[in-house]
């Protein structure tokens, strides 16, 4: 998965350059680049998308093949239940 970087120092320079103290400064951009990794970690990539477009693709094909089977069952059912009627 790509990572957007986040340069903490920098982050940090420009926090102490506009008056935050150093402890202030540290801790803002650390909690910004927590917040950052995070909020990016749960995200879907398109890997995960294409093997979940395979996943559905399987269960489809799947579900056709069922569907098909009872639906000869069933046909077979109806045949036998007319026959068995008209003897």
């Amino acid at each position: 998965m790509a990572t957007v970087l986040f340069d903490t120092l920098k982050a940090f320079e420009a926090l102490k350059s506009s008056g935050f103290s150093e402890a202030q400064a540290k801790g803002l951009s650390e909690t910004i680049k927590a917040a950052q990794e995070t909020s990016t970690e749960h995200l879907a990539t398109k890997e995960d998308i294409s093997k979940l477009e395979l996943k559905i693709e399987s269960v489809k094909s799947e579900t056709l093949k069922w569907m098909f089977l009872f639906w000869a069952g069933q046909l077979l059912a109806m045949f036998a239940m007319l026959k068995a009627f008209i003897k």
